[in-house]
């Protein structure tokens, strides 16, 4: 029992403590209270969950000066996480008054995110706890005030679509090669002068943009991206 209690995520010491000296007293009166108070417990464990993910968006959004704006307009939940963010000031589609012009480490809270939309706001730098988000498989940074991305994008492996057009990017990190599950890379509108040879990863990328750079030459491992449909390259300084 004290196994099976021990595991029940996010309960403190004196939690348990407690829970361990009800059972013991209601084991034998009733055995249909311990199965409430399990349930009780794994129930308050997806709200503690939740509410650290709040609370994490909620720091994103107080460092941008949105304190009235509430954390389910711009999230979605699934299985008491939130899987879905959208910081977005699209005039259609977005959530956000004005542009966000910091991005907080509290994003690194967010482990269970599936969609991170932080398009068309202001944004110069990405922190590195984004690397954090392991479980991401799509991530919209366009439009924005990039001129790196953090060697952590990295460890974003299950990432499928990557949009960050029309940034400053000057050159990607090699740790960006780890994406092997990518489908989509949009990296059109910035400035980038050459690509790393690990884009010979992307394996099962299918569509890859790269129009308005400043590229004047290709890696020959781009010959290895066997399913790519699309390679737009126009407006580069290739020869």
């Amino acid at each position: 029992q004290k196994l099976a209690i021990g595991r029940i995520y996010g309960l403190s010491e004196i939690v348990k403590k407690g829970v361990l000296m009800l059972i013991k007293r209601t084991a034998i009166m009733n055995g249909k209270l311990i199965i409430f108070v399990i349930i009780a417990l794994i129930t308050m464990a997806f709200s503690q969950d939740y509410s650290t993910d709040s609370l994490a968006v909620r720091a994103i959004l107080d460092a941008n000066g949105m304190e009235y704006i509430a954390v389910t307009d711009v999230s979605d939940t699934e299985n008491g996480r939130i899987h879905a963010l959208v910081l977005n000031v699209n005039q259609w589609t977005g959530t956000l008054p004005y542009a966000m012009t910091t991005l907080p480490a509290d994003i690194g809270k967010l482990t269970e995110l599936l969609l991170l939309d932080l398009g068309e706001n202001s944004l110069s730098v990405l922190p590195k706890e984004i690397g954090n988000c392991t479980k991401l498989e799509a991530l919209l940074l366009h439009v924005n005030k990039l001129t790196a991305l953090p060697p952590e994008i990295g460890n974003l492996v299950a990432m499928k679509h990557l949009f960050a057009a029309q940034n400053y990017l000057q050159t990607l990190p090699k740790e960006i090669g780890n994406l092997v599950n990518l489908e989509n890379l949009d990296l059109n509108n910035n400035r980038l002068t050459s690509l790393p040879d690990e884009l010979g990863n992307f394996v099962k990328l299918q569509n890859l943009f790269l129009f308005d750079n400043y590229l004047e030459i290709l890696p020959e491992s781009i010959g290895n991206l066997i399913n790519l449909g699309i390679l737009s390259l126009r407006y580069n300084n290739l020869s």
